[in-house]
């Protein structure tokens, strides 16, 4: 074995490992599915990432023509080169082990075996051999993600027909169900601690599998309630869900943007979320925002009981006489022809209308007004989510990074600046599966950024051009640039979902 052959084998394995891992983590970040992994890949802004996956092809090909192994050595160093840097600064991208992931990383490791004997027939061009394995990874991983699911079908569609039978035999349990673009999991969340004895689907469990799981490891005889969430990235989605878990009472909080390009349109994203409302049964009711234009419109052919929550007009449960502080909400709670003054310790008015939904669904429940009062004066946080810290040298820190939508973002930069610190800093990561709106969004996005006047730092490159403020790659350099001259008279704001190790820096005290 030559020189060459040698050092393609030496950077051959480093690459195989990063790439096979952080593949795994990708298709599963992306819950295994090709419209995601699709639309996220058209939706990312990543011009300069498809470009430079030229370079490593190009040194193949003609390492493939020329016979030179001295291309296949270049084609593996530009891999490496890519992604090092990300590992040496956000470590090694890894999935989390589960029965699924364990199966797709057995197949591909089986795949990559299978190859080696390939390398040792036919040694001449090892280096361009070993680029092409390297290479080959990425679309293998794809396809054996498609293999994985058909693998897995079998016993998913077991579990869900066993949640079925489960629910089916629970005549007494009043089952849940929310839904909507953003607010989903803070509603179920406060709706959670105003019916303190239901069952709760756990935190990413929105899918019908996930949920029938969820079921049956929650449910039994004794079981009065249980709140469900439903999430969707095409149609039926939900639809199947609802027929999984049966539910007697639907709420739809927002129609937004998220997952446009999966979706196409808001019309499809309405149509998507109303099927938990068209799930309903005759004596089910329907928990609706009366401030969104969509579900109302969509709203006036349901026959079925509707109960409405608003907080911008009268309806079943609304709120007026708000008032934002920086630290808290106060505001008058309308139930029905009574009327209640509250304050809470919650950020902005966001939090506001899953109050308003989660008590109009409680209010349908039939919890009583009273209990329903006290315990909104007991809401906590959703954590990661407007959850306020106090950091080193007393510094403020808003940590809002468990998920992003225009609506979360628009309504956390407005809230920073109520905040009496002088110096305000909002750390952001542009949003993702927007589709044709991710321009258009990002541009409101920066427009409000400078507005804010307070010192902006970007992570990441997606939409730069629209966000237009200056933008980091690399988080220790953001950690390092965000945490100078701090004082008791800083206020940061976490926005998206940042590295951990920004937001671990900086809410440990």
């Amino acid at each position: 074995m030559d020189l060459s052959s040698i050092l393609g084998l030496i950077l051959a394995l480093p690459n195989i490992i990063l790439i096979t891992l952080s593949q795994l983590a990708f298709w599963q970040r992306k819950e295994y599915r090709i419209d995601r992994v699709l639309s996220t890949i058209d939706d990312s802004n990543l011009s300069l990432t498809r470009l430079y996956a030229i370079i490593p092809i190009t040194f193949l090909l003609l390492g493939h023509f020329s016979k030179f192994q001295i291309f296949g050595i270049l084609s593996l160093l530009s891999i490496l080169f890519y992604y090092l840097p990300k590992t040496m600064t956000l470590g090694i991208f890894r999935p989390k082990w589960t029965q699924k992931s364990i199966l797709l990383s057995l197949l591909l490791v089986t795949s990559i075996c299978l190859y080696l004997p390939f390398l040792i027939i036919t040694p001449t061009n090892l280096a361009v051999r070993l680029s092409a394995l390297v290479i080959i990874i990425f679309p293998l991983t794809a396809v054996l993600s498609l293999i994985t699911n058909k693998l897995t079908d079998p016993k998913k569609l077991v579990v869900i027909k066993r949640a079925k039978a489960l629910r089916k035999s629970l005549n007494n349990l009043q089952v849940i169900g929310i839904t909507g673009s953003y607010g989903k999991t803070t509603t179920k969340h406060f709706l959670s601690t105003l019916l303190p004895d239901a069952k709760v689907s756990e935190e990413h469990r929105n899918s019908d599998y996930v949920i029938a799981l969820d079921m049956i490891e929650q449910l039994t005889p004794d079981t009065k309630q249980y709140i469900v969430e439903m999430s969707a990235y095409k149609k039926g989605e939900i639809e199947d869900i609802a027929k999984l878990s049966s539910p007697n009472v639907g709420i739809v909080t927002h129609i937004g943007n998220q997952h446009m390009a999966l979706f196409g349109s808001q019309e499809n994203i309405t149509n998507a979320k109303w099927e938990l409302i068209k799930s309903l049964p005759k004596d089910g009711t329907a928990i609706l925002n009366a401030d969104d234009n969509l579900i109302t419109q969509k709203a006036k052919g349901y026959q079925g009981s509707i109960k409405w929550f608003s907080l911008r007009k009268q309806a079943d449960v609304y709120a007026d006489n708000i008032i934002t502080n920086p630290t808290n909400l106060q505001f008058t709670l309308h139930v029905s022809s009574n009327s209640y003054d509250l304050a809470v310790n919650l950020l902005s008015e966001a939090y506001l209308s899953s109050i308003i939904a989660a008590a109009c669904a409680a209010h349908a429940a039939g919890v009583s007004d009273t209990d329903i009062i006290d315990r909104i004066k007991n809401l906590k946080a959703l954590p990661r989510t407007m959850e306020l810290f106090s950091g080193a040298n007393n510094v403020s820190i808003i940590d809002d990074s468990y998920s992003a939508s225009e609506q979360s973002v628009i309504n956390a930069i407005k809230h920073i600046k109520r905040f009496p610190q002088a110096d305000k800093r909002i750390v952001l990561v542009p949003l993702i599966e927007l589709g044709s709106q991710s321009k258009a969004v990002h541009e409101r996005i920066g427009l409000l950024l400078e507005e804010s006047e307070c010192k902006i730092y970007i992570y990441g490159k997606a939409f730069r051009k629209q966000l237009n403020q200056k933008v980091f790659t690399n988080p220790d350099k953001l950690l390092k640039a965000l945490s100078s001259k701090l004082s008791s008279d800083s206020v940061i704001l976490l926005e998206g979902r940042v590295p951990d190790v920004i937001r671990k820096n900086l809410t440990a005290n």
